[in-house]
């Protein structure tokens, strides 16, 4: 597979250095933004949310014995 390089004197590790280095540079400020949203939503959506009681039936362990 050959990538068109728009810098030809660069070697193909520092091509592929710097396509691994800009990936990553967007990839990561991308990744961290929508990290933000998520958890901005997510605060809000447990702020408006109703605390709902659990049942406590659900949480009783069941004893083998019957105790």
């Amino acid at each position: 597979m050959i990538i068109n390089c728009p810098l030809p004197k660069f070697s193909k590790f520092k091509q592929y250095f710097l396509h691994c280095f800009f990936f990553r540079l967007i990839f990561g400020v991308v990744n961290e933004n929508l990290w933000k949203i998520l958890v901005k939503s997510r605060k809000l959506n447990s702020m408006n949310a109703a605390y709902i009681e659990p049942d406590p039936r659900l949480y009783e362990e069941k004893l083998p014995n019957g105790l």
